[in-house]
């Protein structure tokens, strides 16, 4: 028994005490800074999401909202206009003022979406990020950006029917009320 508490203490301790950031942190050291980055639209279609990143992080630092709007994916832009993705993300601290990231986790899946866990650096302080992707025709696109567990980039709002009072719409079949049993509501049910 004491040797097994032995083996868990050292690792335990590790990890209340945390690790140093370049060891926790690998550096992307082929990637220009995110000042130095390309426009996204000299990027072309074989850029990697790494790349994508850069780029999108430079355009939303310098409050270039329309070339960072450009590097969200089709489908993002077809469900969020404009002017909501600009109210989200022209006042984020965090995106305003980023400095680095460093990611330590990806996933690809299949051949057309993305996703890496960073720590994005910025003048509001580090936050845990992460980034999602998906590969069109033009190359990745972004489709979100969550922030301390807060997605930075809206959402596609609810379509509202508005032939009908307003609830937004929805797919869900509709059902007959159950009967209604008077004598359970007035309290004369069998005993």
């Amino acid at each position: 028994m004491r040797r097994y508490v032995s083996l868990w203490l050292v690792p335990g301790l590790v990890f209340l005490a945390g690790c140093p950031d370049e060891m926790a942190l690998p550096a992307d050291d082929d990637l220009p800074s995110i000042d130095e980055a390309p426009p996204g639209r000299e990027l072309g279609s074989d850029a990697d999401p790494r790349r994508v990143e850069r780029s999108l992080l430079g355009h939303l630092r310098r409050g270039e909202l329309e070339d960072a709007y450009a590097l969200t994916s089709d489908g993002y832009r077809a469900g969020v206009p404009f002017e909501r993705f600009r109210a989200s993300v022209a006042d984020n601290p965090y995106l305003a003022t980023v400095t680095d990231v460093r990611c330590h986790r990806f996933h690809t899946a299949g051949d057309d979406t993305h996703w890496r866990e960073c720590v994005l650096r910025s003048e509001a302080g580090p936050a845990h990020t992460s980034f999602y992707y998906a590969r069109e025709e033009d190359g990745w696109r972004a489709t979100g950006i969550v922030i301390g567990g807060v997605p930075a980039f809206p959402g596609p709002e609810a379509r509202i029917d508005e032939a009908d009072d307003g609830a937004p719409e929805h797919d869900a079949p509709e059902h007959d009320a159950p009967e209604h049993d008077d004598a359970i509501d007035d309290g004369a049910a069998a005993e």
